[in-house]
């Protein structure tokens, strides 16, 4: 290079090909690398760092060579293909990753922050990395973790997609957003099923059994349209998913007999089945019970009446007592005395809410079953006597008598019942008449010879208020002011028939137990059975008479009548001997008749129609007075005597003889004949004697208000 006159030094700029240049400045190793064209020795000679044919090449993305901007051999420049891992990078760009540290292309990673590999948005999509979220670029739904590509970009699940994503169980159910997953959705937990049941990752359809809450049901097992309805205390949305009928406030109640609803064991709205109340006429029924009639016809409950063989209505008993029914017969249930044919409703013990066969046997002693041969019968029982034409020629009517002789218990009754003053109690005017004639009845003037009071009582009744007559004897009497006192042989007074008593005081008994005095003619046709004429109960032949063991040892036994007074008889030849004392030993004030038998426990006497001890224990007062020309006919009605059946008071130490005598006065004013004279029938312990020609009856010498100690008496009634 000659440059000024002067030979100047080689450079790399001197726009001459010099020193160690392959070509005009470049090449060589000290001028700078030669382009595409120019001569070359060596590729080092190229900016392409390839020299082919003495020329460089311009540089390529395949020449093998890292030239032009490539980063590294082949890659990393604009031309040629992006860097693989660990080749040399500037920036991201240059790596096929996009990834440049530290001067190398790192490999694609879902976390480095970039769109690589085959990420189809930056960290997510394709095969590494995560699905991408809504909104991410796209390629497919797998891309996505929705699983929803649609034009290039993730959507957000929801629950008509088609596809399982979000927190579903299965495809569109199941999770905290979509529905609930039918029978045989796939399930993760119950809460994804409609079912709420999930076994072994599959949904199960509900059942009534599965103890879970689902279906139809409103609580768990129970209520809706499949499941059992619920009970007391379960979930309800309406009365019909209990078992109750009963919806409250959304639960179910106790089903009650004031709901309104047929629930519980009830066989119609609120009645039947046990606990409701009985149902009324036409509800529904199953069984008679379920019914207020206790009559359940064809389902129904039918109106009661008093011959459905049911106790119903106000009836006390089957088909008796009540308002409408006919009145109970004995022992039946009742609840007043008028629903009882006795017009006697017991109140006290066994006999509580029973009709009693007469007022008078409310329990206890002789007001009970104490009477009979083995002491089990009813002491109030009474024998129906048929119409018959008597000895006289007469047809009786048809009556009763009873079968036993009134007791002092029976007495004891009547006077607890009346509070011990029958007086303040009498019976009404009329009552106790006879059925066939008038004016037979109990008249109010007779009312002041009852007596006033428990005193009164048991002084007339007692040792010392018993007169038998004239002669001052003291009477032996079975009343004791102690119910439950028994006689010296250990027999209670009670069992025993009631004697000492007078005519007044045993018609107003028989009045308030239902009934009245026998007439002459009907005790004597329960004497001989009506046609037939006969001395004793049992015949025309007296009976031997003998101790009765079971009842008492001693020989002062009552038993019944024969010939002969105290101390025996003979009839026909026959002897006929007396078990009965006489003196001392019975007339004294202390003596308790321990001789005088309970009613019907001797072992003879009975009538022809089983009435007991007619013919003997004690004589029996009688309505009317004997007398020849009535005594088959009706009865003597020709009392009382109005000249002196007025003002006549009882009181202790008051009263007369059978003379008339009065003490109180020493007048002759007749006292205990006040009133007339009535009959007394039969024979008695004492001996007295059934008279010849086969006569009983005897007209009692010591008047209506004349009191004996061997002298009681029974009722008829109508």
């Amino acid at each position: 290079m000659c440059t000024g006159g002067f030979c100047q030094a080689a450079s790399s700029t001197d726009g001459v090909k010099n020193g160690s240049e392959t070509d005009v400045d470049c090449g060589g190793g000290a001028a700078p690398a030669c382009p595409p064209t120019a001569a070359c020795g060596v590729a080092a000679d190229c900016s392409s760092k390839v020299c082919t044919g003495g020329a460089c090449a311009a540089p390529s993305p395949n020449d093998g060579v890292q030239n032009a901007d490539e980063t590294d051999i082949d890659c990393g420049g604009v031309e040629s293909s992006k860097c693989g891992i660990f080749q040399k990078c500037v920036s991201g760009t240059n790596c096929s990753s996009t990834v440049c540290t530290g001067g190398l292309c790192q490999g694609a990673s879902p976390t480095d922050g970039v769109k690589n590999g085959d990420e189809t948005d930056v960290d997510c999509g394709g095969t590494a990395a995560p699905a991408c979220a809504s909104g991410k670029n796209c390629g497919a739904p797998s891309d996505c973790s929705d699983k929803v590509c649609t034009a290039g970009k993730c959507k957000a699940a929801t629950s008509t997609d088609g596809v399982k994503n979000g927190d579903e169980s299965g495809v569109d159910c199941g999770g905290t957003v979509a529905p609930k997953c039918g029978t045989g959705g796939t399930c993760g937990a119950p809460s994804d099923c409609v079912s709420l049941v999930c076994t072994g990752g599959v949904c199960i359809a509900a059942s009534s059994t599965d103890g879970v809450k689902n279906g139809t049901e409103t609580g768990v097992d129970c209520g809706g349209a499949s499941a059992p309805k619920c009970a007391a205390g379960g979930t309800c949305v309406a009365g019909t998913d209990c078992t109750s009928g009963v919806c409250t406030a959304g639960t179910c109640r106790s089903a009650s007999s004031t709901d309104g609803i047929k629930n519980g064991t009830e066989t119609d709205v609120d009645c039947g089945g046990g606990a409701a109340p009985a149902c009324a006429v036409n509800k529904v029924c199953v069984a008679a019970s379920d019914c207020a009639t206790n009559i359940c016809t064809a389902g129904l409950c039918k109106a009661a009446s008093a011959a459905d063989g049911v106790k119903n209505g106000t009836e006390t008993d089957v088909d008796c007592g009540g308002a409408s029914a006919p009145k109970c017969a004995n022992n039946l249930g009742c609840l007043a005395n008028t629903d009882c044919t006795s017009n006697a409703c017991g109140t006290t013990g066994a006999y509580k809410n029973k009709c009693l066969v007469a007022p008078s046997c409310t329990g206890g002693t002789g007001a009970a079953n104490t009477c009979g041969a083995a002491g089990n019968q009813s002491c109030c029982s009474t024998i129906q006597i048929p119409s018959v034409k008597n000895a006289g020629n007469v047809t009786m009517a048809a009556y009763k008598l009873d079968t036993y002789e009134v007791t002092a218990g029976r007495y004891r009754a009547y006077l607890n019942a009346v509070g011990g003053n029958p007086r303040s109690n009498p019976p009404a005017a009329g009552a106790g008449a006879h059925p066939v004639w008038t004016g037979t009845g109990w008249r109010s003037s007779w009312n002041i010879r009852l007596a006033s009071g428990w005193s009164d009582v048991n002084f007339r009744l007692g040792p010392n208020g018993c007169k038998r007559g004239g002669n001052g004897e003291y009477g032996t009497t079975t009343w004791n002011p102690t119910a439950g006192a028994k006689d010296a042989e250990g027999v209670e007074f009670d069992s025993k028939p009631i004697d000492c008593i007078d005519w007044y005081s045993l018609y107003a008994f028989c009045i308030w137990d239902g009934g009245r005095l026998p007439t002459v003619a009907e005790f004597r046709t329960a004497w001989n059975g009506g046609s037939t004429a006969k001395t004793y109960p049992w015949g025309n032949t007296p009976a031997v008479s003998t101790p009765n063991a079971p009842f008492n040892p001693s020989p002062q036994l009552a038993d019944y009548a024969v010939m002969g007074n105290y101390g025996g008889g003979t009839v026909n030849g026959v002897f006929y001997p007396q078990f009965y004392t006489w003196g001392a030993s019975i007339r004294y004030s202390n003596d308790r008749a321990t001789h005088i038998a309970p009613p019907g426990s001797k072992p003879l006497g009975a009538g022809p129609y089983g009435h007991m001890d007619l013919g003997g224990n004690l004589m029996e007062w009688l309505f009317d007075n004997y007398s020849t020309s009535v005594k088959w006919g009706q009865p003597d009605t020709n009392f009382p005597d109005p000249n002196t059946d007025t003002n006549l008071p009882w009181s202790q130490g008051d009263w007369g003889e059978w003379t008339g005598k009065k003490p109180s006065t020493g007048t002759s004013t007749v006292w205990m004949d006040a009133g007339g004279n009535r009959t007394a029938g039969g024979g008695s312990w004492e001996g007295h004697q059934i008279p010849n020609g086969g006569s009983y009856l005897n007209e009692w010498p010591g008047g209506v208000m004349g009191t004996y100690h061997a002298l009681g008496g029974r009722c008829a009634r109508n």
